[in-house]
């Protein structure tokens, strides 16, 4: 189940999802809203600039990321951050 299906089963309103840093930047520049859950890595881009933004505007968000602290960018290694079990290791052919 994705994250979004589990915060509304528990009846939390979903606002917005980003599938692009195009999409999160915009979200996290104009859009209400009491929490955001930044996924660190979306393809080959970061997160960073929307971490940056939210902050900058005073809102909430953490983290979801498979990365241990360290891998936070240097001006986040102490915001909250709920880490999601590594990948399986895929088999090589």
């Amino acid at each position: 189940m994705m994250v979004c299906d589990m915060l509304e089963e528990l009846g939390d309103k979903v606002i917005a999802e980003a599938g692009t840093l195009k999409e999160a930047i915009e979200v996290a520049r104009v859009a209400d809203f009491d929490l955001a859950i930044l996924d660190l890595r979306l393809v080959d881009e970061t997160t960073e600039l929307v971490a940056e933004i939210t902050r900058g505007r005073e809102l909430q968000f953490f983290f979801l990321t498979g990365h241990t602290s360290d891998g936070l960018p240097g001006g986040f290694r102490n915001t909250p951050d709920w880490r999601s079990p590594p990948s399986a290791p895929r088999s090589r052919r």
